[in-house]
This record gives structure tokens, sequence and C-alpha cells, in this order.
């Protein structure tokens, strides 16, 4: 059972109302990073007080930063959760362009090749897609083949795809700064469905 106040308390859909707990020992041998691979859910984010200054001088979604205890070398150092808030994928998803494709687990390191010469299925909504998912055979995903934004999708330069796939995105404005800033404890692939009308 989790504690109140504990990671595992926070909620997709809501931020906490208390402060959340949350304590990590960074092994000695470890160079801490600017961002640390969480443990808890995946609609949040562990940063540090350098990472938590360049996000917030960016467009994002509903958003909170929880101070957490983060220890290394017996001195504490100043770490967040950083928990955002997507709920209004499917009001700027242009459902008439956007498409998805079925996969075998075996293909996942191919996806890219693999996706020019899936049969492509329009992502209708979010029953219809939770329907297809259902659906699928023992070994077989779902995965966006193109991912377009109406016009009235704020572009927010953090964001997070929901239910066609669960990855978050960045706009080319953050990566730049993280790159500039040379930040740590993450890495970036071209996440190659998305588009914007």
């Amino acid at each position: 059972m989790a504690l109140p106040n504990s990671i595992h308390k926070l909620n997709i859909h809501h931020f906490a109302d208390t402060p959340i707990y949350y304590q990590i020992d960074i092994d000695d041998r470890a160079n801490p990073t600017n961002f640390i691979h969480s443990v808890g859910t995946n609609f949040e984010h562990i940063v540090d007080e350098d990472l938590k200054v360049i996000l917030s001088q960016h467009k994002l979604p509903p958003h909170r930063f929880y101070p957490i205890e983060v220890w290394h070398k017996k001195k504490p150092l100043s770490y967040y959760i950083f928990h955002i808030i997507v709920d209004d994928f499917w009001d700027h998803l242009d459902t008439t362009k956007s498409s998805c494709f079925i996969y075998r687990l075996s293909d996942m390191v191919r996806l890219s090749e693999i996706a020019q010469t899936k049969e492509e299925i329009p992502v209708e909504s979010r029953q219809q897609l939770l329907k297809l998912k259902d659906g699928l055979a023992f070994g077989r995903k779902l995965h966006p083949k193109k991912i377009v934004f109406k016009k009235t999708f704020p572009e927010y330069d953090f964001y997070q795809i929901r239910d066609v796939d669960w990855s978050y995105v960045i706009s080319e404005k953050l990566k730049k700064s993280l790159e500039e800033f040379r930040a740590t404890g993450y890495s970036l692939t071209p996440y190659r469905p998305t588009h914007q009308e």
C-alpha cells in the first residue's frame, strides 16, 4: 500500500494536493545528471534545478515541480518531480489525417522501415483505438504512422502522445536549449509521425 504522499499517488489527470515523498540515493561512483530516470510512473520525470529552469522558460502543458530528496556522497541535491497533465490530446488531434499501423514486437527495431509498407489504419477516436488494441493478437502492437495536430494545438515545447503511443515529444526549440546547456541523463530520437497543419 502506497503512503498518502507517495509518488505512486500521483495521478495522470490531477496534481497532488500535498508534498510528494520520494527519495533517491545516487551511488557514490555515479555522476549526478540533470535528468534521472524514474521508476515511479509513466507521466512524470525527475529533473534537477538547472533543468527545471530550462523547462520553465518554455511553453508547457499544465505542470508542477515537486521537490524531492536526492542524495549523493551524503550531500543533498536539488531535484524535482516534473509532473505534466495532458488531457487535451484528442482535442487537438486531427483524426481525419492521423493514422497508425499494426506491427509485431519482433519488428520493433525496424519500425521506421516497416512503417512504409504496413496498412494504414485511420485514427478515428480514443474508443476506436482502445477497441482495436483489445482485439490484437498476442505479440502485436499499434504504432502511429502519422500524428497530425490541428491549428488549435498550443505548440507546446514538451508534450505526450496519448493512446496511440505513450511517447514524450519535444520541440526543436527545447531540443536546442538542452543541447546548448549540454544537459545530461537523457537521449533523443526523431519522432517522425508528428506533423502540424
